[in-house]
């Protein structure tokens, strides 16, 4: 028969709403988080010949998929232009100008650092207890935005609802 007791003596469950991200080179984005997603992981198998039967083994690395966020964009569009430069700057449309540029108007970085990693940032993920202090910290490492979204405008709306737009950021792995 199987034992159905409840394995844990602690029943204070995660609460979707409590949490902060902070992103160290987009704090305007970070302020106005709306929502964002832990990030699943994909160990994927590999198949290793056997005479009767083939056995499973796991790979040796993990996949991440990406960090998905929203927020709500600011009268200005400063937070929603802070990622649109960011990644200019990462992809320069026009001339090699545009990565320079953006890579010396960085606020947070360090005169030491390489152009190269100059592209990216960390961000840090709280999950909050109801007392609100943190109780796991994710963080992010080497990120950079792969996809901003449009800002949806609509004069037919009768409530006032804020403009949001969706980002999601690659990154190397995260730690806990």
């Amino acid at each position: 028969m199987p034992n159905l007791a409840c394995p844990s003596t602690e029943l204070d469950f995660l609460q979707p709403s409590r949490f902060k991200l902070s992103i160290d080179r987009l704090p305007d984005v970070s302020f106005f988080v709306q929502s964002a997603e832990i990030p699943g992981v994909q160990l994927n198998s590999l198949e290793s010949p056997n005479p009767l039967s083939n056995i499973m083994i796991p790979d040796s690395k993990l996949q991440f998929n990406p960090l998905n966020l929203t927020f709500i964009v600011d009268n200005k569009l400063n937070n929603w232009l802070e990622v649109f430069y960011w990644m200019q700057g990462l992809g320069f449309p026009e001339d090699w100008e545009q990565y320079r540029t953006e890579s010396r108007n960085q606020r947070f970085a360090d005169e030491r650092m390489s152009d190269l990693a100059r592209n990216y940032s960390n961000a840090t993920l709280l999950l909050m207890g109801l007392d609100g202090s943190p109780t796991q910290t994710i963080t992010f490492v080497d990120c950079f935005p792969t996809s901003l979204g449009g800002i949806p405008l609509d004069s037919t709306s009768t409530d006032v609802q804020y403009s949001t737009a969706s980002l999601t950021l690659a990154y190397s792995y995260f730690k806990i």
